[in-house]
């Protein structure tokens, strides 16, 4: 028997005696760490096997299935990415890179950064 479906048939054994943990593996040759392990590993398996709320539809007789027949059309670009035509984005407007502040400090009359603190920068 493999070491999991013994540690299992162990679980279930505790589950269905009533006693704690501690009672449960008095005479065992595990440690309660090592039970506590297997009982966490069968918990979640349990959990995993039992998810599923769907319910299998057997099917008695075949069903025919239209074919659907539509032209071809374009589909407008996703948020964020250029339309093909024109350069413009998917709102029409023509894609402008950000623009960003390479100087952020305000300048003095004469022309230097002033920085927090007083001092200047030219």
């Amino acid at each position: 028997m493999a070491v999991k479906d013994k540690m299992y048939k162990e679980v279930q054994l505790w589950k269905s005696s009533g006693k704690s943990k501690a009672d449960f593996i008095l005479d065992k040759e595990y440690s309660k760490a090592k039970f506590e392990y297997w009982i966490s590993k069968y918990n979640k398996e349990q959990v995993i096997s039992t998810k599923s709320n769907f319910k299998e539809i057997p099917i008695t007789e075949s069903v025919a299935v239209p074919e659907v027949n539509h032209p071809k059309q374009s589909l407008p670009p996703q948020v964020g990415q250029k339309a093909e035509q024109h350069g413009r984005t998917r709102s029409g407007h023509t894609h402008q890179p950000p623009q960003y502040e390479t100087n952020p400090l305000p300048r003095n009359a004469s022309g230097k950064q002033t920085h927090n603190d007083g001092s200047t920068h030219v």
